[in-house]
Order: structure tokens, then sequence, then C-alpha cells
């Protein structure tokens, strides 16, 4: 019971999202639509942003099982293009959270989804990461998803004007081979750092 409770309060944001922006939204509003009391809203939720945060962790959800498994996946593209769709398909969504403060819920989403997946697939497409120590990984991906997260608000700011497609070739573009190049680089400069170390102790 108290899950189909979660569930109805959560589809009903999500249904008035489709048309209304987030911070027109509120506790009142999802009361009065899913017909619960207040009392049973804040039994599942804390308030708007803690039920937006699990309406997206449900898409999560979802998102993970339509991914094709990592080991069956050629490239970081196809990756790519799972997420432009994904943002695509709910741009109406996402246009009414991002008018709002509400977005940064929606950009830590994306972010902590985006890092998991990364973090998956990075040993495959680029073996040597294997060999940087976990900071120095984390600071690479990172990178990478902060100019992801860029492409996205570019995106939206052009009110989705172009396609998925035309959205992940265009940041394959910029971005193809940096994951390597950068894994690559971090790996040299600690080896030179070593190399430094090792003769300052011997020096001394």
């Amino acid at each position: 019971m108290e899950r189909n409770y979660a569930s109805v309060i959560i589809n009903t944001l999500r249904n008035k999202l489709l048309n209304t922006p987030m911070d027109k939204i509120n506790v009142a509003d999802i009361c009065r639509d899913a017909n619960i009391s207040r009392q049973s809203f804040y039994y599942h939720f804390t308030g708007i942003n803690d039920c937006l945060y699990q309406m997206f962790l449900d898409d999560f959800n979802e998102f993970r099982n339509k991914i094709p498994e990592i080991t069956k996946l050629n490239s970081i593209r196809e990756l790519l293009d799972q997420f432009y769709s994904y943002v695509y398909n709910n741009q109406k969504i996402i246009k009414n959270i991002f008018a709002a403060s509400e977005k940064v819920v929606f950009f830590n989403y994306l972010y902590n989804t985006m890092m998991a997946y990364i973090r998956r697939t990075i040993p495959k497409f680029v073996p040597e990461a294997q060999l940087l120590p976990y900071d120095d990984l984390n600071y690479i991906i990172e990178f990478y998803i902060s100019c992801f997260l860029t492409s996205i608000i570019n995106w939206v700011n052009k009110d989705f004007s172009t396609t998925p497609d035309f959205e992940a070739v265009h940041f394959q573009i910029i971005t193809a081979g940096s994951l390597r190049d950068w894994v690559r680089k971090f790996i040299e400069f600690n080896r030179r750092k070593a190399i430094t170390t090792a003769n300052g102790e011997k020096g001394n």
C-alpha cells in the first residue's frame, strides 16, 4: 500500500510537470490532483524536492534496464546516445524543472547516473585507466561529465531544436579520444613524478 501511494504521488508530479513549471507546483497541488491528504504526502516524502529526486531514481532504474549490458556496448558513443535520448524524451519535464531552482536535482541525478556508467565502461574502452589511482580517474571522469552537462544546458537553452543524434555526434567530435588521451597523460605525469621523487630520495 505504501509503495502504491508513493507511486501515485510521483506520477502526479510527473504529469503536472508536463505542463507546469516546477516552481509553480506545491504540495497542495499534488495532494489535490492525487486525491490524498497532506499527511499521506509527508509520510512518504519530506517535500517536493524529495519527491522529484525519487522520480528521477525511478527513471534511473528504468533507464538502467534499457541500456544493453556493458559487455555489449561497442563505444562510449552508444552510451551517449542513451543519455541524449533520455533527456530528449523527457524534454517537457526537464524544461519545466530547468526554469526553477530544482534543476539542481535533475543535474545531480544526471551526474550520478552518468558517473556510474562511465565508471563501469571506462576499463573496457580505456584499459589503461586501471593503472590510475582512484582520485586521478575520478578527476578525469568528472571533467568529462562536466563537458556533457554543459552540452545538455546548451541544448535546453536552444529549446531542443536539434535531435539527440545531432547532439551526440557533435559532442563526440569534440571529445572523441579525450578519455584515452587524459588517462595516458595522467599515467605519464605520475610516472615522471615517481621518477623525480625517487631521484630526490637518492640525492638525500
